[in-house]
């Protein structure tokens, strides 16, 4: 089955290069939150479930910087920060239990459960950015955008 020059083909490809580009910036982000992870929890003896809200939290607002103009080409704007933080919370939630329960009950090493929960809440932030925040109800300049 071949979607080339069909609407198929071309919404598939849509996707896989909003795929691509928001792995590179979501790339980023994780790359900021484990590093930060690792040094709280290494560095400073944070506790794990603490460590794990701060460094999601500092990645998120660079993930939404770097998604909003590399991956979908947006404005900034109040209702979009919003949305955007709204998904990035479910995405602490998805990520901060997947962290919990990993290392809670089955012993598996805090940065090891890290890197796991920061994958799983990938997928869920990919998909809610990509159908909700920037997506079809998203407009692409919005009258109350935030200044740079």
């Amino acid at each position: 089955m071949s979607f080339s020059g069909s609407e198929e083909g071309a919404s598939v490809r849509h996707v896989a290069r909003a795929l691509a580009k928001y792995l590179l910036t979501g790339g980023a982000a994780a790359l900021v939150d484990v590093g930060l992870f690792f040094l709280l929890v290494s560095g400073w003896m944070v506790p794990v479930g603490v460590a794990a809200v701060v460094s999601f939290c500092v990645a998120a607002v660079v993930n939404y910087g770097l998604t909003a103009r590399f991956v979908f080409g947006a404005s900034r704007s109040f209702n979009r920060f919003l949305g955007f933080w709204l998904a990035a919370v479910l995405g602490l939630v998805v990520n901060s239990g997947v962290t919990g329960v990993l290392h809670g009950f089955w012993d598996v090493p805090p940065l090891v459960a890290k890197v796991l929960g920061v994958a799983v809440a990938f997928v869920v932030n990919f998909s809610m950015n990509y159908m909700v925040v920037f997506g079809r109800g998203a407009t692409r300049d919005d009258e109350s955008d935030i200044p740079p």
